[in-house]
């Protein structure tokens, strides 16, 4: 059970036991994120739960209570862990070696189960959750050479952790192009799309374009043809 996960935080602990303490919980839960998607929403609520708790607890020997951000920051917290695992997870995934096929396919899970939990952190609208550590803003590129690099008759590559991004997260990325935020959209490389940076509606509707003509494509494998089925609903579903 996640909340297993959870130690108690008491008041009463130093400045370095909270620290500790903390750290093992952002370590166990944020671990547990790539292995056991389906967890995902019940560790976002856990770590919600903490982040209640950060507001409340006392700092003693100034007899103050500590702002949730600067509470963050001195417990080593939750932003840099996060990252730091997000960045392992893709290290890892670069290691995958045509030798041995279940090992590269259990690294793949991964890298889309991260992907998943950037999305779901992304709808809690809560500013620690959504904005820092590995957030939507950080991992937009698998967005960009999915959908807009050329791939000739064959599966685009980081389609399916793209396709998390906006089967969790298409408000999100909606309200980001009705917007027209010029920041947060990271191009790839090879991009083919007119070279204006940042989200549109007009972008938004060649995405969806791009993932009606991978459902339809019988080059796709099967997953692929039904999850982007699923995010052209999801992408409907927001614009209308």
């Amino acid at each position: 059970m996640v909340e297993s996960f959870v130690y108690s935080i008491h008041s009463s602990l130093s400045t370095a036991e909270l620290q500790a303490r903390r750290k093992s919980v952002w370590d166990t839960l944020n671990k547990g994120t790539p292995r056991l998607p389906d967890a995902q929403p019940k560790i976002i609520a856990t770590l919600q739960q903490e982040l209640r708790k950060c507001s409340k607890v006392c700092d003693r020997t100034v007899h103050r209570v500590i702002a949730d951000d600067e509470l963050w920051e001195e417990l080593n917290g939750w932003e840099e862990n996060w990252m730091t695992l997000f960045k392992e997870v893709k290290t890892d995934l670069q290691k995958s070696s045509s030798s041995n096929q279940g090992e590269n396919t259990m690294r793949q899970g991964r890298w889309i189960a991260a992907h998943a939990y950037v999305a779901l952190l992304d709808t809690t609208e809560d500013d620690i959750l959504s904005s820092r550590g590995a957030s939507l803003e950080h991992v937009t590129e698998v967005i960009t050479e999915a959908l807009e690099v050329n791939h000739g008759n064959g599966e685009p590559t980081n389609v399916m952790p793209a396709a998390q991004l906006f089967v969790h997260a298409s408000t999100g990325l909606y309200r980001r192009c009705v917007e027209q935020q010029k920041e947060g959209l990271l191009c790839h490389p090879d991009s083919i799309w007119e070279k204006v940076e940042g989200y549109s509606e007009r972008r938004w509707r060649y995405w969806a374009e791009e993932w009606v003509d991978i459902a339809r494509s019988e080059n796709m494998s099967v997953e692929a043809r039904t999850i982007a089925a699923r995010v052209y609903e999801a992408m409907e579903k927001v614009s209308g």
